[in-house]
């Protein structure tokens, strides 16, 4: 899988992604707290988002951080969410190896009959979550890889519940752990801590 190293916010962070995947900031608008990257070939995205820190007045520990998190992205979707953990909870980045980080997997589907299905929408889609806690800046990043399961795009339809993946999903773990690889908070003045 070729890769480019990409400079996140001005260069503060750099991380390697897939060479397909393309900075979205150049089609559309994205808020200044976010990095968003769309796979050219597909329907999968990388988002890197810079949140406030999930203290102890809204979770009690960083598993209940990482399910705030959770459902923060998939909350008013109108849609159904199973959430299913692969892997370990606590992966580790490479270059940052004392940082904290956990990691979930999850699945948000569409309710049946809830409308009819546009041509190329996804049925469902995985969600890999990776949550980098940097309690001393008062930041939570939030490293999201979207993989929408489009039928009409996969010609199968598989369970994350039973941890049966198909190629994309298969690439979307291969990307996360590319991510987890090779992110590197490069200056940390990028964090202001009040």
């Amino acid at each position: 899988m070729s890769s480019n190293q990409i400079k996140l916010y001005g260069g503060a962070i750099e991380v390697d992604l897939p060479e397909r995947f393309k900075d979205v900031s150049s089609i559309r608008e994205v808020p200044d707290s976010q990095e968003v990257y769309l796979d050219k070939d597909g329907f999968a995205s990388v988002i890197f988002d810079i949140l406030e820190h999930i203290g102890p007045s809204e979770a009690k520990d960083d598993l209940e951080a990482l399910d705030f998190h959770f459902r923060g992205i998939t909350d008013d979707t109108g849609d159904e969410t199973m959430v299913h953990k692969v892997s370990s909870t606590e992966p580790k980045l490479d270059k940052m190896p004392n940082t904290k980080v956990l990691s979930l997997l999850g699945s948000l589907r569409s309710k049946e009959g809830a409308r009819p299905r546009r041509a190329n929408e996804a049925d469902w889609t995985a969600i890999l979550l990776a949550l980098v806690r940097l309690p001393e800046k008062g930041t939570d990043i939030v490293i999201t890889v979207n993989v929408p399961h489009v039928p009409s795009f996969h010609p199968e339809n598989i369970d994350i519940g039973n941890e049966q993946f198909d190629e994309f999903v298969k690439d979307g773990l291969d990307v996360m752990e590319q991510v987890m690889a090779t992110f590197d908070v490069k200056d940390w003045n990028l964090f202001v801590n009040d």
